[in-house]
């Protein structure tokens, strides 16, 4: 019995020895860490602590600059390529108008040829009574079909390279994209957030509690701007519907639960990266 049999699956002719030489090949996977994953209170674009933090309805948190001049960059693109788009509409429309003008003049010839009594057998027909009276076969192939039949014989000809075939553009959408959801979003969409930070460390700590904001859930106040752990706020804001910082009150639709931070452990999210390599198998 072969040793490829004796493998799992009796997919893999290699031994264990001779995989771990072949390091190269196959996908490899590696596990984050807590130090891989994001804090609470970074910028998602910069990843560095947000400053004049904002958050999007996604519940991601963003430093003002950062996500300003990120819309204002996409728009500017956006606007590049509804330009090109129109363009593409308008050269479609006169191609379109182009290949209408010369089907109705083949129809115009042609309905003269059949009104003068002109018109001829298909190609076939020709060629058979051809072959009935002289006895041989007519060649009847056009020098463009040969050329067709060249390219699939001879494929590795420079001439008969493909050609480049224009990129079909497609509708840009009307607003930029966030950057982590991917839903559309507008400079009025966000959300200004009031930190409270820790002046030794630099953790963003609960507004009601103090205690430091890590890997908890985490929700924030929009007509106050004041960020807390949920716990607190189900405790303290919810039952009256009253900001217990800033004594005012709000609505259900005041409230945004913003995204936590992830650690090492399983159960905080995704904790393992992939990379795609080519295997033997």
């Amino acid at each position: 019995m072969t040793r490829k049999s004796k493998q799992p699956g009796g997919i893999n002719p290699l031994t264990y020895g001779e995989r771990a030489k072949l390091k190269d090949y196959g996908t490899e996977t590696c596990r984050l860490t807590t130090d891989s994953q994001h804090k609470f209170g970074r910028c998602q674009i910069s990843l560095d602590i947000a400053t004049d933090p904002v958050a999007t309805p996604s519940g991601h948190v963003y430093s003002r600059e950062a996500i300003v001049d990120y819309l204002l960059t996409k728009n500017r693109e956006l606007k590049r390529q509804r330009v090109d788009f129109e363009a593409q509409l308008n050269e479609e429309k006169q191609k379109s108008s182009q290949e209408a003008s010369i089907e109705e003049q083949r129809q115009r010839n042609l309905f003269v040829r059949k009104s003068e009594g002109t018109i001829q057998k298909d190609q076939d027909q020709h060629a058979s009574a051809f072959d009935s009276k002289i006895g041989k076969k007519i060649d009847i192939e056009s020098r463009d079909t040969k050329k067709e039949s060249l390219k699939r014989t001879s494929y590795w000809l420079s001439q008969n390279a493909p050609d480049h075939v224009k990129e079909t553009l497609v509708a840009p959408p009307a607003r930029p994209p966030s950057p982590m959801s991917g839903q559309p979003l507008r400079l009025k969409d966000l959300i200004s957030l009031d930190f409270k930070v820790d002046e030794k460390d630099g953790q963003i700590l609960c507004a009601v509690s103090g205690n430091a904001l890590t890997t908890q859930e985490v929700v924030v106040i929009k007509k106050t701007r004041q960020v807390m752990l949920k716990e607190m706020f189900e405790k303290m804001a919810k039952p009256s519907m009253t900001c217990p910082v800033t004594g005012k009150r709000f609505k259900e639709k005041d409230v945004l639960e913003l995204k936590k931070a992830a650690t090492g452990y399983a159960a905080s999210g995704k904790v393992q990266a992939k990379k795609y390599r080519h295997t033997l198998t």
